[in-house]
């Protein structure tokens, strides 16, 4: 009877093990590149966008909208019309109604960071069929330079579907040339890491080169960064207590706080404001103890390198009202700034609101 009862066991155990293997591959899917844009929607039907899906990773899914923004979604908030649509995706379902079936010579392989699923091999474009409507001038034969180098707060123009848009740089990825920048289409704010060979100068009528953006003569002297509202410079690092700033959650950069040195301690008190990262109401305080939607309401401190790289070095908790939250630095970092913890990076669609904190510097005794 125990060799009996043992085997059964065995069997259940070996059984168990291998659905759980089978339901761990299932949930990490590149789905087709050549899939039409699509219409996704929440289970509640309170959110939805058109675009496609890029891959399933665990309980999430990853879609790229029109307009480039990339959204994870926990699966079990997707309307039971799109994960047919996903399960149809992954070859596990009929085309729903009025989709047409997928082509057999279909590709999984995923875009190149900082390119687009609906890029083809001569540019940006849209799926056939489809179209955006535009009011802004056609887009010139030749693209951008992918080698410009661009620096934070230089005014660009961004290439949407053979048209151009005017925007702004804020922050610029090394690894791929690619700049995070804020840009309107029709009147409707975005913002995307996009490569630099969609970008160009802002008001240029021809392909970008290597020459300054300026009609000066090409000199050594640095590029000049927009103004900043920078408490402190490099010679003079004085202490302040209590200064009230402002931050704002449309921008990567909230606020800019400056140079740091190595000892120097940031104290930073919540006076007022909600914002959020998400929909269209400002409802959460970042000073809350439990705020809506954990950390992607709480507020950052962030370095910004010279190279355009931004690093998080903390998060402000919760009630700092009644208990100033304090950060030293552990290093000497040139420019430290403030921001909402927005972890999708669509700044631009966020609530157009800020928060108010008092902040105090307390510097470092002299090396």
């Amino acid at each position: 009877m125990s060799i009996l009862r043992y085997s059964v066991t065995a069997a259940f155990s070996l059984t168990a093990i291998v659905m759980a293997c089978a339901a761990a591959h299932a949930q990490n899917i590149n789905y087709a590149t050549n899939q039409s844009n699509y219409t996704f929607k929440s289970k509640h039907g309170n959110f939805e966008f058109t675009g496609k899906a890029l891959k399933r990773e665990g309980e999430y899914v990853l879609f790229r909208n029109t307009d480039r923004t990339e959204i994870w979604m926990p699966v079990k908030h997707l309307s039971s019309e799109t994960l047919a649509y996903l399960k149809y995706l992954n070859g596990e379902g009929p085309a729903p109604t009025g989709i047409t079936a997928l082509p057999m010579n279909d590709s999984t392989t995923g875009p190149a960071t900082g390119a687009m699923a609906n890029n083809s091999a001569g540019g940006t474009s849209t799926d056939n069929g489809t179209s955006t409507p535009m009011d802004t001038k056609p887009a010139d034969p030749g693209k951008g330079d992918p080698d410009k180098i661009y620096t934070p707060g230089t005014p660009i123009d961004v290439l949407v579907d053979s048209k151009w848009y005017p925007g702004k740089v804020f922050a610029r990825r090394p690894s791929d040339n690619a700049y995070f920048v804020s840009y309107s289409v029709d009147g409707r704010p975005k913002s995307a890491w996009i490569p630099a060979v969609e970008l160009r100068p802002q008001g240029g009528e021809q392909p970008m080169t290597d020459s300054p953006m300026t009609d000066e003569p090409m000199t050594d002297k640095p590029t000049e960064e927009a103004p900043t509202t920078d408490d402190t410079t490099s010679g003079d690092l004085p202490s302040f207590t209590g200064k009230q700033v402002t931050v704002t959650a449309k921008d990567p950069v909230g606020y800019v706080v400056g140079p740091v040195h190595k000892g120097d301690v940031i104290s930073l008190q919540y006076v007022s404001g909600k914002w959020k990262t998400w929909g269209g109401i400002a409802s959460a305080s970042p000073d809350d103890e439990n705020v809506a939607g954990g950390d992607k309401c709480r507020m950052g401190i962030c370095a910004l390198f010279p190279n355009n790289d931004l690093q998080k070095l903390t998060l402000v908790p919760g009630l700092t009202v009644n208990n100033p939250f304090s950060w030293t630095a552990d290093k000497d970092y040139e420019k430290i700034i403030l921001q909402v913890n927005d972890d999708d990076g669509d700044f631009a669609s966020n609530p157009d609101k800020d928060v108010t904190y008092a902040m105090s510097i307390e510097r470092a005794a002299a090396q």
